[in-house]
């Protein structure tokens, strides 16, 4: 699929509940969400209970400014709704095992600094935007992401 991807993070896990209740407020969203009357072609998933991943396939048109803005809109909504922070771009996720752990940035490169957390540590990528790289490149080894110390690549 060509097209775009808008990965959010959630601070706090989310619930079986939460992440049903989300998926019909995505839907919702997504089938009136258009750009300049033309409507769009997209999808949402919510993945390891802590990413709302939505997607446009932009083969018919592409996300504008104005229906961007729509979407940053619906994510401040649930936000509220679900009393969740989804913008906060100064948390990174990575995992431990099998969960999902949560932290600001400049924590997981001071964990990294220190050596209690591994370059090979899984991270989620969150600022990809294209959907073929988010297919191959939302989960690497934080030594490939900005994350890692330049004086430990």
């Amino acid at each position: 699929m060509a097209g775009k991807v808008w990965i959010y993070l959630s601070d706090k896990e989310l619930s079986t509940e939460m992440k049903a209740s989300i998926a019909i407020d995505c839907d919702a969203f997504l089938k009136e969400w258009n750009a300049h009357g033309n409507m769009l072609t997209g999808s949402a998933e919510i993945l390891h209970n802590r990413f709302i991943v939505i997607k446009i396939d932009e083969t018919g048109y592409a996300a504008s400014g104005c229906s961007i803005d729509k979407q940053v809109q619906f994510i401040k909504a649930l936000e509220l709704k679900y009393n969740i922070s989804l913008l906060n771009r100064l948390l990174v996720a990575y995992k431990e095992g099998d969960a999902i752990t949560v932290k600001p940035a400049n924590e997981v490169k001071r964990m990294l600094k220190e050596g209690s957390l591994s370059m090979d540590t899984i991270y989620f990528d969150a600022s990809i935007v294209d959907a073929q790289q988010f297919a191959t490149s939302f989960e690497i080894p934080i030594s490939k992401s900005w994350l890692a110390p330049k004086d430990l690549v």
